[in-house]
């Protein structure tokens, strides 16, 4: 085995990795329907979800090269679990317990904090306080100092997000194609929904994630 091209994997993938919905295994088409749900009312439903836990196919991409690998996220209001691995093999692993984080990559002690910080956000994108929330014709932006969320106004999920540090670094994540999460269920809220497609970029990283596996936990 290329240790050194596992290597580079595991800190890239642990670099960009912010994500959480990707591509589901369903592939039947649903479609997503109009209702009378505003933003205070998913902003409150999103807040009863208390864990979610998914494997994702990723794949990045720098300069000309591409890599592919799988990744295991578990996370709840304090704990995270994140590992990514290669051909089978853990590359990597970063452990959030109670605000104490824990890395097996090689990387400062403020990057992983930035960096487990910032997937918690990506997770629960809807849990911060909005210092302000301007409305548009078609969507919902909601700010705070480093972060803008922006809500598409119909479907009531997300599109984008951008999540910037004191350093200037930033994480940039689109949003796209939802999917149900139960589709065998007959009468869908907004909240019943993710975003199946997301693409993240990072620097001079781009990533393309999948998920395989989801599970989400309500109150």
């Amino acid at each position: 085995m290329n240790y050194l091209r596992l290597y580079q994997f595991s800190l890239l993938l642990i670099i960009i990795s912010p994500l959480i919905f990707g591509c589901s295994k369903h592939t039947t088409p649903i479609q997503l329907q109009s209702h009378d749900y505003n933003l205070k009312m998913l902003i409150d439903d999103l807040r009863s979800i208390n864990s979610i836990e998914a494997v994702l196919e990723v794949s990045y991409e720098k300069d000309d090269t591409s890599l592919g690998g799988d990744m295991y996220i578990k996370a709840d209001k304090n704990n995270m679990i994140v590992r990514v691995y290669y051909m089978g093999f853990l590359a990597g692993e970063i452990v959030e317990e109670n605000g104490t984080i824990k890395s097996k990559v090689k990387m400062s002690k403020k990057r992983a904090e930035f960096l487990i910080t910032s997937l918690r956000k990506s997770i629960f994108w809807w849990n911060f306080d909005f210092d302000e929330i301007i409305d548009f014709q078609e969507r919902y932006l909601l700010k705070s100092e480093g972060r803008e969320v922006v809500i598409d106004k119909k479907k009531m999920l997300p599109i984008s997000q951008r999540i910037t540090n004191d350093d200037g670094d930033a994480i940039d994540i689109n949003y796209s194609e939802p999917l149900p999460i139960e589709p065998e269920k007959e009468s869908l809220k907004p909240t019943d929904w993710y975003q199946s497609v997301v693409q993240i970029e990072y620097q001079k990283f781009r990533v393309n994630s999948k998920i395989t596996s989801l599970k989400v936990l309500r109150d």
